[in-house]
């Protein structure tokens, strides 16, 4: 299934994270999209599988369904998730921020997401929808005023402790 290599990549992103001297943290970066291509080419087979047998694919007691409307919605968010790591890239060089953690953060992300796509409901969606909000309360709670700002926003006070020169 996706969302177990999408966990190995996440967990392996992770353990290089730590092995990596901080000037190779770039490497972490190609492990995880790598992660997201397998698990897309990893989707698109199970989907030939389908497609051949003609009904949905099932596992642990129908705990798990993969039909044509999940491969569909899937295989966007791979996409999406590929996408967000390709122009994080570029943007943590400049910043001086590339850590392997936030690549991490995004394909856990990922597996909560391609969780909640399965076209039967069952018992542990609430579950699964809270699980899906920590990365993202992780992010939004992360101290801001170590991280220099991007585009100069919000204004800084000034350090000089003058005044405006409005009255």
């Amino acid at each position: 299934m996706p969302e177990g290599i999408l966990t190995l990549f996440a967990c392996a992103a992770l353990v290089l994270d730590v092995m990596l001297p901080r000037n190779r943290k770039r490497v972490v970066a190609w492990v995880s999209l790598a992660g997201a291509g397998f698990a897309l080419v990893s989707l698109w087979i199970l989907y030939s599988g389908i497609v051949t047998k003609g009904a949905p694919r099932t596992a642990f007691y129908d705990m798990i369904v993969l039909d044509s409307y999940a491969v569909v919605f899937k295989s966007m968010f791979l996409v999406g998730a590929a996408l967000s790591i390709l122009l994080s890239m570029k943007y943590l060089d400049v910043e001086g921020e590339q850590r392997g953690e936030y690549y991490a953060l995004i394909l856990f992300a990922v597996v909560g997401i391609l969780r909640q796509v399965q076209p039967q409901p069952d018992p542990l969606t609430c579950l699964r929808v809270d699980a899906d909000a920590v990365p993202v309360i992780a992010v939004v709670e992360a101290p801001h005023d170590r991280l220099p700002p991007a585009s100069g926003w919000p204004p800084r006070p000034h350090r000089h402790g003058r005044r405006s020169a409005r009255r």
